[in-house]
């Protein structure tokens, strides 16, 4: 019992970085002043995304759905 707990908390701390992550992300790019440097970095955050299976969660980002294609 006490193992499946501890996974399951391991899971839920996962899930919660791995958002906390995305808003950071977003937060800088609501920051950013050059376009130049926005645009790749908001590519790799788009690629993250769709990596860890997040897509859906972009449309509560509005900023960025000028980059999807």
């Amino acid at each position: 019992m006490t193992s499946s707990l501890s996974q399951s908390i391991g899971i839920i701390d996962l899930i919660l970085s791995e958002h906390k992550h995305m808003r950071d992300e977003y937060e800088y790019f609501k920051s950013v002043e050059d376009i130049t440097k926005f645009d790749s970095r908001i590519r790799q955050w788009i690629a993250y995304i769709s990596l860890h299976g997040h897509k859906e969660e972009i449309a509560f980002y509005p900023k960025v759905e000028s980059y999807l294609n």
